[in-house]
């Protein structure tokens, strides 16, 4: 697993950024498509996961990715990305510094190579998982 922290910016509704300082992007090759964003602040005991697609947030570094597919939209803008997060609860709009992003994703990539994601996986085995039956 890599776990590395992220600088990310809370853009709020009246366009004020407020600082995130405790959060993280974690990669695990047993979940090979996603990644999770873990943000928090330090100090407080609240902290949001979320799981947003590899391929979404790597896209999102130099064009719109993710918009109409799902609760994750991220786009570049100059020096870095914004990712823009929806739920039934809210929403949320980051920015992030694109070198950070990059980097960790050089780091998953070493990992699990950009479309070997299922070269590891059982897939009969994870189907009978899902449906119940024994292996």
């Amino acid at each position: 697993m890599i776990t590395v922290p992220i600088n990310l910016e809370h853009i709020l509704d009246d366009h004020r950024v407020h600082e995130l300082d405790a959060s993280y992007l974690h990669y695990d090759c047993d979940d090979p498509y996603a990644v999770m964003l873990d943000i928090g602040e330090t100090g407080t005991d609240q902290r949001i996961e979320w799981t947003l697609a590899r391929d979404t947030l790597a896209d999102g570094i130099t064009t719109p990715a993710g918009a109409g597919r799902g609760d994750v939209t991220v786009w570049p803008c100059e020096g870095g990305i914004h990712i823009q997060l929806c739920s039934p609860e809210g929403e949320a709009h980051l920015h992030a510094d694109a070198g950070q992003i990059e980097a960790f994703l050089t780091q998953s990539y070493a990992m699990v190579p950009l479309g070997c994601e299922l070269d590891g996986i059982d897939v009969g085995a994870e189907l009978n998982k899902i449906f119940g039956k024994a292996a």
